[in-house]
């Protein structure tokens, strides 16, 4: 696994999906060209597919097939981080993400910029409204 240089919440995942986003494919088209890799978690890829509608879950699908896209799985040893993250954001996906972002040290691109400002620096979130 390479290090991703974003990570995707659930409403960049979605926005993707719902194509109201142009962001996500510019950044998935630069890391391509690149050799480049964007990282996203498991809560959110399932956030998402519960937030999709049919026509969007085949984007969904495709975008989560792409080598650019690496989905983070949900670790035993990340659920007390993880929760005690959840408390500040609301969200336990946004949660999952946050650690992801200090992980890696890569911004965060997501619709939830408020909730995420609450734990992560200004300069790591980019809100995608």
């Amino acid at each position: 696994m390479n290090r991703p240089i974003r990570v995707l919440d659930t409403g960049a995942l979605l926005g993707y999906a719902r194509q109201t986003n142009s962001h996500i494919p510019y950044q998935l088209a630069f890391c391509a060209d690149e050799n480049l890799t964007m990282q996203t978690s498991a809560l959110c890829v399932a956030q998402a597919y519960r937030d999709c509608d049919t026509a969007a879950v085949d984007l969904l699908d495709i975008m989560l097939a792409l080598p650019t896209v690496e989905v983070a799985e949900f670790r035993n040893e990340d659920a007390d981080m993880v929760g005690n993250i959840a408390k500040r954001v609301d969200r336990i996906s946004l949660a999952h993400s946050c650690m992801l972002v200090w992980q890696f040290d890569a911004p965060l691109m997501t619709t939830d910029g408020g909730r995420a400002g609450k734990v992560l620096e200004s300069g790591l979130v980019w809100d995608l409204n």
